[in-house]
């Protein structure tokens, strides 16, 4: 992320951001105003002022210093601690910054090589408190501190200062305090060195403390042109440039914006996030940093959809693959849902253009959640105005194949704005959308023991025609029904379409029984009745296409004929019956005809189709000439029980017989014809009576008698333990029938 000009790597601002990270500081910090101290080269020369003895050059200065010690007797460590407190040095703005990158005194984490106490002085000026000090030898451990180690020591103890060769030796080699600390700190935290030039002695003895395999990344502040010599190291350079007139100013802002970086609260995110979204892409390289770090929190890729307005900015996103998530298949983040809503509500309405061709960059797939967004948008946005053309292209776009699973309700939300806008057939697309012939397996039920073969088990499946029942259901009264005059034989072609499907799904898997037809058999009357208490999906299929084909036949009978003529056909029995059904309705045939459509067609006697065949009848047969109603009455009579073995084989010929001989008779109580006929049947059967429902071949009501009543009472429960109610509930038998 650029800052000040700086690139600020993400990982260091990861790091910041889960106080992760430790700042390294080295001489270079405390060589400015108003602290002035001196480099570690600069403080050698001033300790040897005087000893006669001078720096040679290509002399290390722990070298020099060990020499001054031990062969001049120079008290070495008395003389750094007055060369460094002379002038009552005081802490630099960098100081202060470092520790900014810290949002209070407990999280501090900072490591120096430096002896000063200008951190300590610092902290305190920014913090109000004191961080906790560590001063080598004693140092924490490295994978686990918060506060200031003084990893060479520090003034307050200047006889365990690390200045000579032989200090250097203890602490990297006999004794070892700082490769101990150092190796545990760099397999920890990532680290950021600040104030170090690659080829100072410091960092030469830090490299041998860096292990050899690392998992954190070191990073190292330093001027441009000094890249490659960090990489030894693995180490990588965050450069900063060189100001004109030298010196060190370029680090000395890119610090102090990192800590207010680091110090930015939700307002001076929302004003700085605010103000750029608030343009129009392109932008400088360090605004579209700062919006690639917004769209990372949820929080802040908030305050850019508030504000981001422009429609550029959906290439933009694009260009930076900020969008290709919403087009894939995996988990969202918080913050990709949220630029998904920001798409929808944004932009879905009114530039849908532009989202048509971001989509199909995407080949049309959409995420769901997208999806989801997108159709709520289109469909509950009612004070957005949309033209009708954009709508309907919306529609194409949300039932496109690609598309994942639609959502009932947005669906549902979105038939009804298509109805608003004129647009009847993109809701025949959305109800045939809804259709989804959900198919449900479970383990079956061998009724006739038949099975020995444990590894082909029964399987039991159900087809239902939507996962939401009540949708469908809407979308059909609220949207379709009212429009029938619009809908009716284009509705039909694909309510037809989709029942069979289910029959076909149905016959895929019975492995014996071909004939069963679990959509009819569910449906025991195609009118509305009171059978058809417990609606699914299906039945609004059914009662769809009733309605849909007694408005063909009473407005246009040729059309409603063809369609009876061709679902008279289907294997599909719910079909076969619907067609029955719509006999009574049409007007293209006179009664007789009718006749002869029924008997031609399926005859009196198809089980499946019993119902409709009775009820039909109970309307024509009336208008029916003397003629047909013979030949009604002659087909009566061709039933045959079809078990000849039967012992009550004639007796069951003449209870169909008598059933339908009665039915005609209550319809047309004035024929002669069924009346002789019924008669001649009682005086053979007496007995005979028709029952309730003669036109069912099954009835169901709602019982409640046998559900059997608690024989405690809930007083009676609660008054005692239940470890002591346990062997009365154990030994509980129900004698009633569901026993």
């Amino acid at each position: 992320m650029i800052i000040a000009g700086i690139d600020f790597p993400r990982p260091l601002l990861n790091a910041l951001r889960d106080r992760e990270l430790v700042v390294f500081a080295g001489a270079g910090v405390s060589m400015g105003e108003p602290a002035e101290l001196p480099n570690f080269t600069d403080l050698a020369k001033a300790i040897g002022q005087g000893t006669l003895e001078e720096l040679q050059n290509g002399e290390p200065e722990d070298s020099y210093l060990g020499r001054l010690q031990h062969q001049r007797g120079v008290c070495v460590h008395e003389r750094a601690a007055k060369e460094l407190t002379k002038g009552n040095p005081k802490p630099t703005d960098l100081h202060r910054d470092l520790l900014r990158l810290y949002p209070d005194t407990p999280a501090v984490r900072v490591v120096t090589t430096n002896f000063d106490l200008l951190f300590e002085k610092a902290a305190h000026s920014v913090f109000g408190s004191d961080p906790e000090v560590f001063k080598a030898p004693a140092l924490p451990l490295g994978k686990s501190f918060n506060g200031i180690v003084h990893v060479h020591g520090a003034l307050s103890r200047p006889s365990e200062m690390v200045l000579t060769d032989a200090d250097f030796g203890r602490a990297y080699l006999t004794e070892g305090w700082a490769p101990r600390f150092l190796a545990d700190l760099f397999r920890t935290f990532t680290v950021l060195f600040v104030g170090y030039s690659h080829d100072d002695i410091v960092m030469r003895y830090l490299a041998r403390g860096l292990p050899v395999s690392e998992t954190k990344p070191r990073f190292a502040l330093t001027r441009h042109g000094d890249e490659s010599r960090w990489t030894s190291l693995n180490i990588t350079p965050i450069t900063y440039p060189r100001p004109p007139g030298g010196g060190h100013t370029s680090l000395y802002n890119g610090v102090q914006r990192l800590a207010e970086y680091a110090r930015r609260g939700s307002l001076d995110w929302k004003r700085e996030i605010t103000a750029i979204a608030q343009k129009v892409p392109p932008l400088d390289e360090e605004e579209i940093d700062l919006i690639e770090e917004a769209l990372s929190n949820l929080r802040l890729t908030s305050f850019f959809t508030d504000s981001a307005t422009h429609i550029d900015w959906i290439d933009w996103l694009e260009k930076r693959k900020h969008l290709e998530k919403l087009f894939g298949t995996g988990a969202l983040q918080p913050q990709d849902r949220k630029l998904a809503i920001w798409l929808a509500d944004r932009f879905a309405i009114s530039h849908p253009n532009k989202v048509f061709l971001l989509i199909a960059i995407h080949e049309m797939r959409l995420h769901p959640d997208l999806w989801l967004m997108l159709s709520s948008a289109v469909g509950q946005s009612h004070d957005s105005p949309m033209d009708a053309d954009s709508l309907s292209r919306w529609v194409s776009i949300l039932l496109a194949p690609a598309t994942p699973s639609p959502d009932q309700y947005m669906l549902s939300a979105i038939s009804e704005r298509c109805m608003e806008a004129g647009l009847v057939d993109r809701v025949i697309d959305i109800f045939d959308a809804m259709i989804s012939n959900r198919i449900v397996l479970k383990q079956g039920f061998d009724w006739s023991n038949a099975s020995t073969d444990d590894s082909h088990p029964p399987i039991d499946v159900e087809v239902d025609a939507a996962d939401d029942h009540y949708m469908l259901e809407s979308v059909w009264a609220n949207c379709l029904r009212p429009n029938l005059d619009k809908v009716a034989e284009s509705l039909l072609g694909r309510i037809v379409n989709g029942l069979e499907v289910q029959h076909q799904a149905y016959q895929a898997w019975q492995e014996s029984n071909r004939d069963w037809d679990p959509t009819s058999y569910r449906r025991s009357a195609i009118e509305q009745h009171a059978q058809n208490r417990h609606p699914d999906a299906t039945d609004v299929l059914i009662d769809a296409a009733r309605d849909c084909l007694e408005w063909l036949a009473s407005n246009h009978p040729d059309v409603a004929a063809g369609w009876c003529d061709r679902l008279i056909r289907s294997e599909a029995l719910i079909l076969r019956r619907l067609a029955v059904h719509a006999l009574q309705q049409r007007t293209d045939l006179t009664a007789d005809e009718k006749v002869d459509w029924l008997l031609g067609r399926i005859g009196l006697h198809d089980l499946d189709a019993h119902h409709e065949t009775y009820q039909t009848l109970r309307a024509i047969y009336p208008e029916a000439s003397l003629e047909q109603r013979t030949a009604v009455i002659d087909s009566v009579h061709t039933y045959q029980w079809p078990d000849a073995k039967d012992v009550d084989y004639k007796r069951r010929t003449s209870y169909n017989h008598f059933r339908w001989l009665n039915w005609l008779h209550e319809s047309y109580p004035e024929c002669v014809l069924a009346e002789q006929a019924l008669t001649v049947v009682l005086n053979q059967y007496p007995n005979f009576t028709a029952g309730d429902y003669p036109d069912f071949l099954h009835w169901s009501e709602e019982v409640t008698e046998w559900i059997p009543e608690s024989p405690w009472g809930p007083e009676e429960l609660v008054s005692q333990p239940a470890k002591d109610r346990f062997s009365d509930l154990l030994s509980f038998q129900q004698r009633d029938f569901e026993g």
